[in-house]
């Protein structure tokens, strides 16, 4: 078997070459068409694989350069006509996975999704795939996360992925990368044109930590838009907006907020601070005034929030005092759900 003589001969190395990547994976995919085709279940892939002894023992602390992980098979939720297979060959010390779409009648190949800059140091993995109903032409939605599986640390990146599938290939429409906790659980979700992913991500109030976030975009032929709720807590709301820029900053701010948004960014640049006295003013829209106060010093800075509903929330202010006197409420308003009146 060529792949395995090929995946022995890197063992030993702490980490394979962008070539053998590269190569690597195109052999093990290949493989796998051609198995899949003469119509071989997953367990006999795998039975050959361990045949050639390509999975490692159960207790290794050195390099996974030159093994394989155990095939899967996945289901795609709403797509019974599709079937998801991972790959995921050794790095330093994960799994980098390829999860492969193919055409359940007939184990046909429609396409694949994997990290294509990986190096052969960091690998990724694939989160559930999710696919939305096929228009007349038999075109669908297909939407996933990707993280990066780190050796220890529980913060990485994700990556936040649309394709249009056809019968036979799909097309990217979006890849977005960010920051994440690689511990908590991130969703994918397709209703009509719409894709909603939730993952966890840091909180600006450090003795946070972890947040979560949502970031939804509608699909309109080849044009991808984000669009609101950007957050679903209002700590995230603060966080999210002073990551906004263009149009969709011009949607969330007040000429106040707008005129202020750049010594936001400086504020957080500078070490942002920890969540201060902050109070919400009932009425229409309500008043949310979230304080910050510096690590350093006793500067204190109020985000101005006016809450007309679940995806119309404007950023009115950044200021240093507040602007009303209101009840005061703690960090399990400022993090938890959303209650709309």
């Amino acid at each position: 078997m060529r792949l395995a003589e090929y995946l022995r001969a890197a063992r030993g190395q702490q980490l394979l070459t962008p070539q053998q990547t590269k190569r690597v994976r195109a052999d093990l995919l290949a493989w796998t068409d051609t198995r899949l085709r003469q119509g071989r279940s997953v367990e006999q892939l795998n039975d050959e694989l361990a045949a050639n002894v390509l999975f490692p023992d159960d207790d290794i602390y050195r390099s996974y350069a030159g093994y394989l992980e155990r095939i899967a098979e996945e289901a795609i939720p709403s797509a019974p006509d599709l079937m998801r297979i991972n790959l995921a060959v050794g790095m330093t010390c994960a799994f980098d996975q390829t999860s492969v779409i193919y055409r359940k009648d007939r184990a046909e190949r429609i396409g694949w999704i994997n990290e294509v800059d990986s190096n052969g140091s960091v690998a990724w993995g694939v989160a559930p795939i999710v696919a939305g109903q096929p228009d007349a032409s038999g075109k669908r939605i297909l939407a996933a996360g990707l993280m990066h599986r780190w050796c220890t640390s529980a913060w990485g990146s994700i990556e936040l992925r649309i394709w249009e599938m056809d019968n036979k290939q799909l097309r990217p429409l979006l890849i977005r990368g960010l920051g994440a906790r690689r511990d908590g659980e991130m969703t994918a979700t397709i209703e009509g044109q719409v894709v909603t992913f939730r993952y966890s991500t840091s909180a600006p109030d450090v003795t946070l930590l972890v947040r979560p976030a949502i970031h939804r975009y509608r699909i309109e032929g080849n044009r991808v838009t984000r669009v609101p709720p950007f957050a679903e807590t209002i700590i995230g709301f603060v966080d999210e907006w002073i990551d906004l820029e263009g149009d969709l900053l011009r949607q969330t701010s007040s000429r106040e907020a707008l005129q202020a948004h750049a010594d936001a960014m400086k504020w957080r640049r500078n070490g942002s601070g920890e969540l201060f006295q902050s109070s919400r003013c009932m009425g229409t829209p309500a008043l949310w005034q979230v304080g910050f106060k510096a690590f350093d010093g006793p500067e204190v800075r109020y985000f101005l929030i006016n809450e007309n509903g679940p995806a119309n929330l404007q950023m009115a202010g950044f200021t240093t005092q507040p602007v009303r006197e209101c009840p005061v409420v703690g960090v399990p308003e400022l993090t938890g759900p959303l209650q709309f009146h």
